[in-house]
């Protein structure tokens, strides 16, 4: 437990970069963001229907403190970046690594958490 609350304070540190990226505040504005709402607890939708999660909550807080207004959209993985390149949405807060391909034709954030994948086999 002591690991996760360290982990939850080290990318709250990391992630309060976002408050600082933009020129200027955009007082008022609305914006609307996909999730792909499969991956507790980063992002799902609870028992009451709504979308919430480390990602969600930490969005949420950038738009208080940013003054906007935000719609959160839960959308298939599979159109995700289709949606956001035709303007379907603004953003995207869905766990979603940076590759090089991507960043031709996306805009990318400070990473929030850095994620390693392993096989596992039984010893």
């Amino acid at each position: 437990m002591k690991k996760l609350a360290a982990l939850f304070m080290i990318l709250l540190v990391l992630s309060s970069t976002l408050l600082f990226a933009q020129a200027q505040k955009e007082s008022g504005k609305s914006y609307v963001f996909a999730a792909n709402c499969a991956w507790p607890p980063l992002e799902f939708v609870d028992e009451n229907g709504d979308i919430v999660g480390f990602e969600i909550d930490l969005v949420n807080e950038i738009a208080k403190v940013n003054n906007v207004k935000i719609t959160i959209r839960n959308v298939a993985w599979e159109g995700i970046f289709a949606g956001l390149a035709n303007g379907a949405y603004d953003a995207v807060a869905s766990g979603v690594s940076v590759t090089e391909e991507r960043k031709a034709t996306m805009d990318f954030s400070t990473p929030i958490m850095v994620i390693t994948q392993a096989i596992l086999a039984p010893i």
